[in-house]
């Protein structure tokens, strides 16, 4: 199989295969869609070039809102879906969009800031997991849509959900205790996570979780104080490389006996003077 003229079997194809799905990664963080190479998204055919062509300009940074609207129409999914990544289409074309055939355009459309809540709202009960993810992540999903895909049966909907600002902190406080390790790990990543489960998820057994916790911007000074004293070494790496944590606990953390600590603690320090002076006597 060929991808605009490029194998796509052995060592060689995995690499296109793998800078395929890098392409096709929500530029958001939130949500990571790969296509399988046996996807009807895959440019085949006399229209290749054509189709690599729109996938270009859909991908420019300056290509107009007018012209992403045109592309929205692309027969090929792939260069729709670039079309519904792209911060300049408009919130009539993700209109268009979320209406579209294929459930990862939808999906990623879902997710983009100019899409409007009453369609977030309407894709929850959506046959398809992915689009139902989208939902999860998108910034305009309400903190009762939210509270509705809790309970979705796909842990993956879950996840989106409890990684999304807009959540009912106490709803997720309730359920805490029904939480899987993935979930709960999602959760301690919540940008506007509440000091009440700041200090639950810091408590956690897994290391992971904590390590999710300790590199949040809302994290509380208490908490990180707290997690700079934590047994594992990539938890307090993870404070003192944290913007949010209070320089007096970053500067405990530049004499710790972990070298990946104390060096992401010093050059983290907001306070030149003290990098250097760290930096001294660390080597001497």
């Amino acid at each position: 199989m060929a991808w605009f003229g490029v194998a796509t079997e052995g060592p060689a194809g995995d690499r296109v295969a793998a800078r395929r799905r890098a392409m096709l990664t929500n530029n958001d963080g939130l949500q990571r869609i790969a296509f399988s190479m046996n996807s009807s998204t895959t440019p085949t055919g006399s229209g290749q070039e054509g189709i690599r062509e729109q996938y270009r300009l859909a991908s420019q940074s300056e290509t107009s809102a007018e012209q992403l609207d045109a592309l929205a129409g692309a027969s090929s999914a792939f260069v729709r879906t670039a079309v519904a990544k792209h911060p300049n289409t408009s919130m009539i074309t993700i209109e268009r969009l979320v209406n579209d055939e294929d459930v990862d355009v939808v999906a990623i459309a879902l997710a983009h800031p100019n899409c409007r809540s009453d369609l977030v709202r309407s894709s929850i009960s959506h046959a398809s997991s992915r689009v139902r993810a989208g939902a999860a992540s998108s910034i305009h999903a309400t903190s009762d849509v939210l509270g509705v895909l809790l309970d979705d049966p796909d842990e993956d909907v879950v996840r989106h959900a409890l990684a999304n600002p807009n959540l009912d902190m106490t709803v997720a406080s309730n359920r805490l205790s029904r939480f899987t390790h993935g979930m709960r790990k999602a959760l301690a990543s919540n940008p506007q996570l509440s000091e009440e489960l700041q200090w639950t998820l810091a408590r956690d057994n897994d290391w992971r979780i904590r390590s999710a916790l300790a590199g949040i911007d809302a994290i509380t000074k208490d908490v990180a104080s707290y997690l700079s004293q934590d047994s594992h070494a990539i938890v307090r790496q993870r404070i003192g490389g944290n913007p949010s944590a209070p320089e007096e606990v970053r500067r405990v953390l530049m004499h710790d006996p972990e070298d990946a600590v104390s060096y992401t603690a010093r050059e983290h320090s907001q306070s030149v003077l003290v990098r250097i002076l760290a930096e001294y006597q660390h080597r001497a």
